[in-house]
């Protein structure tokens, strides 16, 4: 057996009993329980360590022995040094239960239904992409990543009909960070909430609104990007084979969506409705954390819906496939978000963060929208030089108040959250590129960031127009 299949089969226990660990130290609190999780975390990462991309080793192994020399120099005993690991590990508990809620789409021919509604109705280039943009998006806000990878499958055969692989790149990447704004299973959301300490419910409202404003701005940049070419009416020969079609091949048939598929379609938006309200439920009637209201979500909802549809069997092979192929594979996120949470703490301790953040912002801005603008630059900038938006989110809310900024509390938690946004979407560097890179073949700058600075530029100038007005 080799060291990938050794490391995988440690790892699937492992993570389950960090992610229980975490569970019960949120609800139960108390030293026993964070240094029991600190211990199993380190485990983790030096299990997952050796098997990460090598890009995130580079990235994160600095992280790590910038983190501990900031820390030895700042002071502080062994409780400081257990807080800052441990600090982002609801981060990394988060992803080890994520992938669970990929079982929800296997209840139904969800896909299927999808891939109709394309065929019959999706007749111009500009509407292929935006749409693509809106499924990343609301699948993203559940499954995360995985929004973007089931709709490049989905698409990806009818893909060169309507367009290339750097519109679909910018399809999938708008539509996944549109929702992060208010999705709990976002990486954005959670650090906002984590580190600002305010509530889910009342972020997010006011960030359904802003997502929802984002999408169309999606939809005009497709449309004016795309010409009039983009903008052209395409007919298919064979609605049932719309890749194989070519413009002008004949018209398309007159049809509509079957009623078992729109039964499908709606019983999706239940299902998700359904994890939407169990989410608001958690969080208005305990005390957790987000993090651990999702990584708890992830593990009751599925098999919940399973009851409910009798599909108790199915749920069982997806719970053992989960524990034998999918659980071995987290690596990555295991190693960069524990590394990015000790980083970022070492940061508050050492007070170098609040040294540079009042040097590159200035104080009292002439208004509230010059502040919004000048904080989501700062992430974009930082960003393009490989600085992860989560360590600029630690460091900005740990100096940054927002009396000073004329800003209220919530505003500069979205600020935080469009910053995240533009930042992920133009920096090669994270997990949205490279999964991008993967899909498409392409380097992650060439096959999205690049292509995205425009659109982020403009979302910054316009979202800071928004924020402090809704």
């Amino acid at each position: 057996m080799g060291l990938i299949e050794k490391g995988a089969v440690l790892r699937s226990p492992l993570y389950l009993l960090l992610a229980v660990v975490y569970l019960g130290w949120t609800v139960f609190s108390g030293t026993f329980f964070q240094a029991l999780f600190g211990f199993l975390l380190l485990l983790a990462v030096l299990l997952a360590f050796p098997l990460a991309s090598r890009s995130n080793i580079l990235v994160s192994g600095s992280l790590y022995v910038l983190g501990i020399i900031l820390l030895f120099f700042s002071g502080g005993g062994p409780a400081k040094w257990l807080l800052a690991f441990t600090s982002n590990g609801g981060l990394v508990a988060l992803f080890i239960a994520l992938p669970l809620y990929n079982i929800l789409l296997d209840y139904n021919d969800y896909v299927g239904a999808m891939e109709k509604l394309f065929h019959l109705y999706v007749r111009q280039s500009w509407w292929f992409f935006t749409l693509a943009s809106v499924f990343a998006g609301f699948l993203g806000a559940v499954m995360n990543l995985g929004g973007m990878t089931l709709m490049h499958q989905l698409l990806r055969p009818y893909q060169d009909h309507y367009g290339n692989d750097i519109q679909m790149a910018q399809a999938l990447s708008r539509g996944n960070l549109s929702m992060s704004y208010w999705a709990p299973c976002h990486m954005s959301v959670a650090t906002v909430v984590t580190y600002t300490g305010i509530s889910w419910l009342a972020l997010a409202p006011k960030g359904v609104l802003l997502s929802l404003f984002q999408l169309p701005f999606i939809a005009v940049f497709f449309y004016i990007a795309g010409g009039k070419k983009g903008r052209q009416q395409i007919a298919f020969a064979d609605p049932s084979d719309a890749a194989a079609a070519s413009p002008g091949a004949g018209s398309f048939a007159e049809a509509k969506l079957p009623r078992q598929d729109k039964q499908a379609l709606m019983e999706l938006l239940a299902v998700y409705g359904g994890l939407v309200a169990l989410v608001a439920l958690l969080n208005h009637f305990t005390s957790l954390p987000v993090l651990a209201i999702i990584s708890l979500s992830a593990f009751i909802y599925p098999p919940f819906i399973a009851m409910i549809k009798g599909k108790g069997r199915l749920y069982q092979a997806k719970w053992q496939k989960y524990k034998e192929k999918t659980l071995g594979g987290v690596v990555n996120q295991v190693v960069m978000f524990s590394s990015v949470g000790f980083f970022g703490k070492a940061i508050e301790y050492s007070g170098i963060g609040e040294y540079l953040i009042n040097k590159l912002l200035p104080q009292n801005p002439a208004h509230p929208s010059l502040a919004v603008m000048m904080i989501a630059f700062l992430f974009l900038i930082l960003a393009l030089l490989g600085i992860h938006p989560v360590i600029t989110i630690i460091a900005l809310a740990a100096a940054l108040r927002p009396e000073v900024l004329a800003l209220s509390p919530l505003d500069l938690a979205y600020t935080y959250l469009l910053g995240y946004s533009v930042a992920v979407t133009t920096s090669p560097f994270f997990a949205v590129g490279l999964t991008i890179s993967a899909l498409n073949g392409l380097n992650p700058w060439e096959g999205m960031a690049r292509h995205n600075i425009i659109y982020s530029i403009f979302l910054i100038l316009v979202f800071a127009q928004i924020i402090p007005r809704i």
